[in-house]
């Protein structure tokens, strides 16, 4: 679907299985579909240029605290965190919300129950728990969409965002 195109079918189709936690789905949709398919899940509002690169990130930092329990998430918690050294300070609206990040982060590097970090993400606002996720996926007005990808494949990315 993504090479045809159709990024908001792509999404449904993913959403369809990660809304239930499927790990794997979660996966997938944190580590290739969003950062190397460029595709971006639904939004509430239009997305400018300057909101678009926190939109996605806000998006994979979410889908890998609900991971969590994935082998293979929890070993890239305990040695990156949150990945805070790769994205820009300009991320964050204010100090405060820095600092909270920056908490979860740690957490992540040097717990090993890393249920308590999610919870910590939770309720500092980092994140919505996954229920209120899956309810603000699902009713987003604005359709997934993908992002142009350097090379010759240009066709498969749908108008409209």
């Amino acid at each position: 679907m993504l090479d045809r195109g159709d990024c908001a079918q792509a999404w449904k189709e993913l959403w369809h299985y990660a809304r239930q936690g499927d790990q794997k789905t979660l996966s997938d949709i944190a580590f290739v579909v969003i950062p190397y398919r460029a595709l971006v899940p639904p939004t509430y509002f239009p997305l400018p240029e300057n909101a678009l690169q926190s939109h996605l990130i806000n998006h994979v930092i979410a889908l890998k605290l609900y991971n969590w329990r994935d082998p293979e998430v929890n070993a890239r918690f305990d040695k990156y965190g949150l990945s805070l050294d790769s994205n820009p300070q300009e991320m964050f609206a204010n100090v405060e919300t820095q600092v909270d990040y920056q908490r979860v982060d740690s957490c992540l590097k040097t717990r090993r129950d890393k249920e308590t970090c999610v919870r910590l993400a939770i309720k500092l606002k980092i994140i919505p728990d996954f229920d209120s996720y899956v309810a603000m996926m699902d009713h987003a007005p604005r359709d997934a969409f993908c992002l142009p990808l350097p090379g010759p494949k240009k066709a498969h990315i749908s108008p409209n965002p």
